[in-house]
């Protein structure tokens, strides 16, 4: 039997440009965050050189979500925001995964493959049934993340990691007011993130069908 399921490559970005002190810092919330999609979604994770990492999502729905999590995260919780570069793909294994470093199945090799042609601080992805528009959709996301102000981020975190409440409840959380979090929202484009996020989910859910 087959499962699918979802791998992200990714590192961050500009890591040798960052002052010692600053990096162990971004290190650790890095790890940090990787510890917390870990124990929620089962995820299995691996460090290479330092600054890059893999991880296999068993639930191939939610994985963009995860991914979004983590960037959100790095751009909002440090000093100095820091960004990563990511290629989530997703495809059917046969067999169980225990280590991330050995495995050829054709979804790791094409997250590997597709990071390296990857904009630097962008999502690439790879799912069979995308299409030309699909893509297109990315590339306009992709430009919603670049121009997010630490701010934003962290508001539309909290919004996604919340599966999209009312304002309120973002408000309560962050201690601020509801008109401020709406201002956010509105600024950084939480309604067309929102949206690629469930057009996402529908595609994958087809695959599994």
């Amino acid at each position: 039997m087959k499962n699918l399921i979802a791998v992200e490559t990714s590192d961050l970005v500009g890591s040798t440009s960052i002052p010692v002190d600053q990096l162990a810092l971004t290190m650790a919330s890095l790890k940090k965050c990787l510890g917390n999609i870990q124990t929620e979604q089962d995820s299995l994770i691996e460090f290479y050189r330092g600054d890059a990492f893999q991880i296999m999502y068993p639930n191939a729905v939610s994985s963009l979500r995860s991914s979004l999590l983590l960037k959100l995260f790095m751009l909002s919780t440090l000093n100095v925001p820091v960004n990563i570069t990511q290629s989530l793909a997703l495809g059917f294994i046969s067999t169980p995964v225990t280590s991330l470093h050995d495995r050829m199945d054709d979804v790791f090799v094409q997250s590997g493959r597709k990071l390296d042609s990857v904009n630097s601080a962008e999502l690439g992805v790879y799912v069979e049934s995308f299409n030309r528009a699909s893509y297109l959709s990315l590339a306009f996301l992709n430009r919603i993340l670049t121009g997010l102000s630490a701010k934003q981020a962290l508001v539309i975190y909290w919004y996604i990691k919340h599966d999209f409440p009312e304002q309120k409840k973002i408000a309560s959380l962050l201690d601020m007011s509801r008109q401020n979090v709406n201002a956010h929202l509105l600024r950084g484009n939480a309604d067309l993130i929102k949206q690629f996020i469930y057009y996402f989910e529908d595609n994958v859910k087809e695959l599994i069908l």
